[in-house]
């Protein structure tokens, strides 16, 4: 199967014929390929979960998760890019000036597996966020953009990797950013 985040509606009857007002969840993009594990993944899945423990004062990870699950209830790619994006914000700005440069040197520390992956990582996620700013700034709507889909997708898959090893690596926000900021490329993984 699939996975679908909950649907909701709000309708009135009238003459006992539903009249839909509102109506908010359910999938953003229509896919083609059904969600599923490797049986190679079925035991490393299993174990994630039964260890996944978010650390109750990590309020930063808690807001990062909301905002990475909004993503995908929005019926809007442009909210769902800025949902992820603040999800990113959330992980790895620590409130300071050169946005861009923390946030995309942190993906690449915390993601990168060599220095070149760390760079390719980076590049994207500079190119993600100019895109953001577009988005904010200008008024640009993501799908003004070419393949709003696989830009979405590709934030998502960044969010989701990076919020999964802070989760396991239990760190509060400050010792996460210092950590992320006395790594080289390629370093931490």
């Amino acid at each position: 199967g699939n996975i679908h985040m909950t649907s909701w509606y709000i309708y009135r009857l009238s003459n006992n014929i539903p009249n839909v007002s509102l109506a908010g969840g359910g999938v953003l993009f229509n896919q083609d390929e059904l969600f599923h594990l490797e049986d190679a993944e079925i035991e490393s899945a299993q174990k994630f979960f039964e260890t996944i423990r978010i650390h109750k004062n990590f309020k930063y990870l808690e807001l990062a998760l909301e905002n990475f699950e909004l993503s995908y209830t929005v019926n809007n790619s442009s909210l769902a890019f800025l949902s992820l994006m603040i999800a990113s914000e959330v992980l790895f700005n620590p409130g300071k000036e050169e946005v861009t440069q923390r946030i995309s040197r942190n993906f690449a520390v915390l993601l990168g597996n060599s220095v070149d992956d760390a760079k390719r990582i980076q590049s994207e996620i500079k190119k993600l966020y100019g895109k953001r700013s577009s988005l904010i700034h200008n008024g640009e709507a993501i799908w003004d953009f070419v393949g709003e889909e696989d830009e979405v997708a590709k934030l998502r898959n960044y969010v989701r990797d990076s919020i999964k090893k802070i989760i396991q690596m239990n760190l509060s926000k400050d010792a996460l950013l210092d950590l992320l900021n006395s790594k080289g490329f390629g370093q931490l993984n």
